[in-house]
């Protein structure tokens, strides 16, 4: 895990490995700027000033949205898992206990 930067708090959302969704490369972003994209069994870290930030995938309507409020030197897990409706796909996000989510992704990095 990169080291905080002073001042600053982090989100770190993964998405398992799943044979369904898996060929769906999905952007995430952060107030409106594109974070790398969540590739299946794979993991991102956002680096975010202290306070509420808007998280989502779907770029034009961002139904998928979710604020996620960080204070300085807080590390907060997301699982991220692909859904769809008939018009796009999307990640619905999870927030997940910290001592879970190093364990999900520790496994992950086994792979």
């Amino acid at each position: 895990m990169p080291k905080l930067e002073p001042g600053q708090g982090m989100a770190i959302v993964y998405r398992l490995h799943q044979f369904g969704g898996s060929m769906w490369n999905m952007n995430l972003y952060c107030d409106d700027r594109q974070i790398e994209p969540l590739h299946d069994g794979k993991f991102v870290y956002i680096s975010m000033t202290p306070g509420d930030h808007l998280v989502y995938s779907d770029k034009r309507h961002k139904d998928d949205a979710r604020i996620v409020r960080v204070e300085p030197g807080e590390v907060r897990f997301f699982e991220a898992t692909p859904t769809s409706n008939t018009m796009s796909m999307t990640l619905d996000l999870l927030e997940i206990d910290e001592l879970v989510a190093k364990q999900k992704i520790a496994e992950m990095l086994k792979r």
